[in-house]
């Protein structure tokens, strides 16, 4: 418990120091792909990723409720490009 506190308490104050309002999506969305496939090829779909959704957009989206067919889709055509 204390550990998951740790990486919460980092996390929360890399992505306030970002300017960048993707960082906290980027880092969540590396580090769930990264897993699964290589490190280029998930920073291409997050690229493009970034291109079609607004930071608003993807905070609405880390909810299942308000996920959509369309970042779904978005999501594998992204990953299709990038291979």
């Amino acid at each position: 418990m204390k550990r998951i506190f740790v990486v919460i308490a980092v996390l929360t104050s890399l992505t306030a120091c970002s300017k960048d309002p993707y960082a906290p999506y980027e880092q969540a969305f590396m580090q769930g792909c990264s897993q699964g496939g290589n490190s280029s090829q998930c920073e291409c779909t997050f690229g493009k990723i970034k291109e079609r959704f607004t930071p608003e957009e993807l905070e609405r989206f880390n909810d299942p409720r308000h996920m959509s067919q369309e970042f779904m889709e978005a999501n594998m055509r992204a990953a299709m490009d990038c291979r």
